[in-house]
């Protein structure tokens, strides 16, 4: 009997590993589309080979435990195993097509398979991530796919081992058994090569989702996992890490291009503003505004027929906009904490809002920066401040105030009534936050910074009733760019018109107000979601990410300031730098970024995918191992801001 149950389980798992590589194939086209196939048919059947390869190591794990119990134990005992053998089947294959799923849906969002961010989903707000899937998602026929699978999958096993053939007992078992043995641990490696299968990955296309397609969602999820797992111990010597373990001079000498470094050593990273009388005399008011998902390709298809930008339009053409610039992460809390610390996000680190140092005040942070010269400091979010505990790590960074949806709403109410649709899943609509950020700043008795987090254009996309949609007529190259769900593409992109048109309403009451001439305005975002249902014909490394770094400057500054080259290159770390020249007189700061106007300094922009981009190179990094010169430049970086951390 042993033999027969070996037969009948390497049948089930080469059903299971057709099945697997159909998965791939339907991922492929619904992701990447025939084009993929028709630009790479060769790189692309590598790719579902080397992906199929690695489902086999998968199943290997799986066989691995009915491998040791059928040739360990005795022939008389294995009728009483045969029930445990259906049901471990049964079980691991629930849970592998379970994770499967999962990584589909995550790669929808973030165009990555799972990684650490996947195990972040877990500390949101999990009511709200409910909501968006129950408003996104067809729940119901969902669980009734998953109960027809389930039957399907029990049923399919019942069958498979419900007649055991007899095999003869082989001439030589020992031997046998060692074979078996060995198939089973070739089939977990995956090769007789040096590094296991997955360990080292190579590249297989010039093309990144061709790259990645072979990826098997299981690997994926235990590397999220175990990295996950590993990073919450907070036990990882990061300056080690980047290669600068009892060296860090040289990552400074790196990073500020100086052969003879000043003492102490932060004093390399320490600038001061120009001595500007008319800052001094008129402290302009300054506003930073995050807008949710706001990613910038979206926008390049504006047009009567296409009107997503709506009334923001006539600022982005009037104004300065930085188009060379990308996110810190693809992560919210981690780009909003980086814009919060003005410091680049480390790879692989959990939140700090979900370490030991999440009450940890670090004064180089904007908010003491602007605090310090007299400014009132307010934080404002769309949504709970309990999220992620927000709330409470912003406190902790130099704001007086601290304001969350309840807040916005009272306000908002006194004005337009109760009877409103102020509410979304996440938080409150966008107007509303607008309307709370005037009325403080027309209220105000002293020079205001306030960074402001918005939350609207984000999964279910949700609209207020009050809000009457402009013209979306999808044109074909637009249609050529989506991928996925043109349905959910079509509700993706009303949410995305609505938070662009509400944040250009406020521009123009700002504009038209006498707080026009006293405040300084800056529109970026967390990230570029949208890069979930997109697809580029060039640039993609720099279009995975690109997001808006918006400047409008009161006349008085900008007739002081004069030009300002906006092709250059950069990222979050850099937004406050270019601030504090150009809103601070005679201000010390400490900055991993640089001030964008400053010709003398390297502009490149950071995103913790290891995006990283410049005027010269746009790349992504497989390893921290890359000998190019914009890399060791980005670890030499990260280096000094960690060493800038621990200070703290």
């Amino acid at each position: 009997m042993t033999f027969g149950l070996f037969y009948r389980l390497t049948q089930f798992h080469l059903i299971a590993l057709v099945a697997m590589s159909l998965f791939r194939i339907v991922f492929l086209f619904y992701y990447g589309g025939v084009e993929k196939v028709e630009l790479y048919p060769l790189q692309t059947l590598n790719a579902l080979f080397f992906g199929l390869r690695l489902d086999l190591t998968v199943i290997g794990y799986i066989q691995a435990v009915p491998t040791l119990i059928l040739i360990f134990s005795k022939e008389r005992l294995l009728p009483k195993l045969l029930p445990f053998f259906k049901i471990y089947l049964f079980l691991t294959y629930t849970i592998v097509s379970l994770i499967l799923f999962a990584d589909f849906a995550f790669f929808s969002f973030f165009k990555e398979h799972i990684n650490l961010l996947f195990f972040g989903l877990f500390d949101d707000d999990t009511w709200a991530i409910l909501v968006t899937v129950w408003k996104n998602y067809p729940v119901i026929w969902i669980f009734l796919f998953w109960t027809i699978y389930l039957y399907l999958l029990w049923k399919t096993i019942g069958k498979l081992f419900s007649d055991i053939p007899n095999f003869p007992t082989p001439i030589f078992p020992i031997a046998t058994y060692l074979a078996i043995l060995f198939l089973n641990f070739l089939a977990i490696r995956g090769t007789l090569a040096m590094y296991p299968l997955g360990k080292m990955m190579p590249n297989i296309s010039e093309d990144r989702f061709i790259d990645t397609l072979s990826y098997n969602g299981v690997r994926s999820f235990i590397y999220g996992w175990k990295h996950w797992q590993k990073s919450k111990k907070e036990d990882i010597d990061l300056i080690a890490k980047f290669g600068y373990s009892n060296n860090i001079e040289e990552a400074f000498r790196i990073h500020t291009g100086k052969e003879k470094l000043d003492t102490p050593l932060l004093q390399n990273i320490t600038y001061t503003t120009p001595k500007q009388e008319y800052l001094e005399k008129s402290p302009p008011n300054v506003v930073v505004i995050v807008v949710e998902s706001f990613g910038l390709p979206p926008i390049q298809f504006q047009s009567e027929d296409f009107n997503i930008m709506g009334s923001l339009k006539k600022h982005f053409d009037e104004d300065f906009l930085f188009k060379n610039f990308i996110s810190s992460s693809n992560g919210t809390i981690y780009s909003l904490e980086a814009l919060m610390l003005n410091i680049p996000r480390i790879p692989g680190t959990l939140p700090f809002v979900e370490t030991k140092h999440s009450r940890t005040p670090y004064l180089f942070a904007p908010s003491f920066v602007y605090k310090s010269k007299g400014y009132e400091t307010t934080f404002i979010y769309g949504g709970d401040l309990s999220w992620r505990d927000i709330g409470g790590f912003a406190k902790v960074q130099g704001f007086d105030n601290v304001i969350g949806k309840f807040e916005i709403h009272k306000t908002a109410v006194k004005e337009f009534g109760e009877d409103r649709d102020y509410y979304h899943p996440w938080g409150i609509h966008d107007e509303y936050l607008y309307h709370y950020i005037f009325r403080k700043l027309e209220k105000s008795k002293k020079p205001q910074f306030i960074l402001a987090m918005t939350t609207d254009n984000h999964p279910p996309y949700t609209l207020p009733k009050e809000y009457h949609p402009l013209k979306l007529e999808f044109s074909k190259e637009l249609l050529w760019s989506i991928t996925g769900d043109l349905k959910l593409a079509k509700e993706r992109f009303l949410s995305f018109q609505y938070a662009l048109n509400s944040l250009g309403n406020f521009l123009d009451k700002l504009k038209s107000s006498p707080l026009g001439n006293r405040t300084v305005v800056v529109v970026t975002a967390d990230n570029h979601t949208a890069d979930g249902i997109m697809r580029y014909r060039d640039e993609e490394v720099l279009n995975s990410k690109r997001i808006p770094f918006y400047l409008y400057l009161p006349k008085e500054i900008r007739d002081e300031v004069g030009d300002i080259d906006t092709s250059v290159f950069g990222s979050h770390k850099d937004i406050f730098p270019t601030l504090y020249n150009l809103t601070l007189s005679d201000t010390k700061y400490i900055a991993i970024g640089t001030d964008l106007r400053n010709p003398k300094q390297p502009h490149i922009g950071f995103n913790d995918s290891m995006v990283l981009v410049s005027k010269n190179r746009r790349v992504r990094l497989k390893s921290f191992d890359s000998n190019l010169s914009i890399a060791k430049y980005y670890k030499a970086t990260l280096a000094i801001t960690q060493y800038l951390l621990n200070q703290y």
